[in-house]
């Protein structure tokens, strides 16, 4: 089996040619995975203050106006997942 290792470099389509060639394990590297927690913390300490942040505690588009009640927020980036 081989390897799929996800970072922070540059990707083209090409880079994902091969899970759809063969089975892959696919891994973050660690400097990816960092980055992913860095840019989760700072998302936490935004919602914890307050802050509109757009697409997660309101609406997209012309619904951006809308605030998203904290209860039904998991379930819109959940959808916003499932659209694209």
């Amino acid at each position: 089996m081989s390897d799929l290792i996800i970072s922070k470099e540059n990707f083209t389509f090409k880079d994902f040619i091969l899970p759809f060639k063969k089975a892959v394990k696919v891994q973050l590297s660690s400097d990816a995975e960092e980055s992913i927690n860095q840019s989760f913390k700072q998302l936490q300490s935004l919602l914890e203050s307050g802050i509109s942040v757009y697409g997660v505690t309101t609406g997209f588009g012309k619904l951006s106006h809308v605030k998203i009640n904290p209860s039904d927020q998991r379930i819109l980036q959940l959808n916003l997942v499932r659209s694209h």
